[in-house]
């Protein structure tokens, strides 16, 4: 019976503020006010995580009361970018998080509503830098990442990769790690030339997507001086990559769901499930790379001798 009122609560909850969302959007325009006043319970995310940490909970009902009542007094809060950041950070905490009813009723809104905001601001503008380091602009950055991330869930391809481009654009030192997702969808693409600019933006970098993905798109545009110099250098810098792509069968090492070691086994592996496919597709390729790995190995155990 408990679990019954829990969940007629809840969705008494969702629909107060879908009631609230919809209120607003068919009756303010992109011209917002800004510096509202707003107390909200919890902390902003740490770094580039989606949730907060801290322990409070914005769902108990005295705590949900108050700042759902503090949006139906004020819509004009929906034209803050940083009162969107903690509703959906807000979203993130709900218990319901992930399922398709929440993500597009009530995630999809708040998030397109901040990118509207985003685009808005940005028209008229180019080579416009929003750096993460700068607290004040994460709750925009951070918007876009995590629409970039519902478009993911919801299947929309193209729409996910526009978003970590824009982000890759506006914020270069790329602190979400976008980077490598957009080289590997360049490449199978066949979108030879953007993986390689977008590479070369990070020389001796710690993603393998970068570090091979500038070998594979240097060896299909027949650049093969500077490929073969790559290879070698992306061998020694991460060889269990090369070892993972030139066997056929390869054993799933334990993967940590908050990160990947570098230069590890899972690191390979995670690399050679995306991507494996993509290097066998063009012929002799993997034969090349198997040639030089065993090159490597054969110089490896000459420097131990």
């Amino acid at each position: 019976q408990s679990g019954g009122i829990f969940s007629s609560n809840i969705l008494l909850y969702m629909r107060k503020l879908f009631f609230i969302l919809y209120t607003f959007f068919i009756s303010q325009n992109l011209v917002g006010q800004k510096n509202i006043e707003w107390i909200f319970p919890l902390e902003k995310p740490f770094s580039v995580y989606n949730e907060t940490i801290g322990h409070d909970y914005a769902w108990d009902f005295e705590i949900e009361d108050a700042w759902m009542q503090y949006l139906q007094n004020h819509p004009q809060a929906f034209d803050s970018l940083d009162i969107l950041d903690d509703l959906a950070t807000a979203l993130v905490q709900h218990p319901h998080y992930g399922s398709e009813w929440l993500d597009h009723t009530l995630l999809a809104p708040v998030l397109e509503r901040a990118n509207a905001i985003i685009e808005h601001s940005l028209s008229g503008h180019t080579d416009v830098n929003i750096a993460w380091l700068l607290s004040e602009n994460r709750p925009a950055l951070r918007s876009l990442a995590r629409l970039s991330a519902l478009y993911s869930r919801l299947g929309d391809a193209k729409a996910e990769r526009q978003l970590m481009e824009l982000l890759l654009k506006l914020n270069p030192n790329d602190n979400h790690g976008y980077r490598g997702a957009v080289i590997n969808a360049y490449l199978r693409s066949g979108d030879n030339e953007k993986a390689l600019i977008l590479a070369n933006r990070y020389p001796n970098d710690v993603q393998a997507e970068t570090t091979y993905g500038r070998v594979l798109a240097l060896y299909r545009l027949n650049r093969n001086t500077e490929a073969e110099k790559m290879l070698c250098d992306a061998i020694e810098q991460l060889p269990k990559v090369a070892h993972h792509l030139t066997h056929e069968r390869v054993k799933k090492p334990k993967l940590d769901p908050h990160g990947v070691s570098y230069g590890g086994h899972d690191q390979a592996w995670i690399y050679r499930e995306d991507m494996r496919d993509v290097w066998k597709a063009t012929p002799g390729l993997i034969e090349w790379i198997k040639r030089a790995y065993q090159q490597y190995k054969g110089m490896s155990a000459h420097k131990v001798e």
